[in-house]
């Protein structure tokens, strides 16, 4: 998408400033003002392939992140003849030992780097 087809000057500075936390994770503190169209436009579409990067490798870790917890999860039910909900209250009993214990499923699900989609699911499942 071109920065072309947006209404105004400061709608482009607007879209770079959120497309650039987007991608680098921080508003840049950058004078867009100064620039031309072009290197608006040039800028523009520099960012908006490092944000899609960024979310890509995002996506790839939060999958990779689920594949290794329900691994760990099953292990526990298989060796320990348990329920995911057993299996998940004791490593989060487990974790007080360390300090980082927390009564919060949501928390540990994501210090477990499980997506929000993906816990919601989760949740779900240990509710019935």
């Amino acid at each position: 998408m071109s920065i072309t087809t947006l209404k105004s000057r400061e709608s482009i500075m607007e879209s770079l400033s959120d497309l650039h936390k987007e991608a680098r994770g921080y508003r840049s503190r950058e004078d867009y003002s100064q620039f031309t169209l072009e290197e608006l436009n040039d800028f523009y579409e520099e960012l908006l392939e490092e944000a899609e990067e960024s979310v890509e490798q995002e996506r790839k870790l939060a999958e990779e992140s689920l594949s290794i917890w329900n691994a760990r999860m099953q292990k526990y039910m298989i060796d320990f003849n348990i329920d995911l909900k057993t299996a998940i209250r004791w490593e989060m009993q487990a974790e007080e030992d360390y300090g980082f214990y927390s009564h919060d499923i949501g928390y540990y699900l994501f210090n477990n780097g499980i997506s929000e989609l993906d816990a919601h699911e989760i949740k779900q499942k240990i509710a019935a």
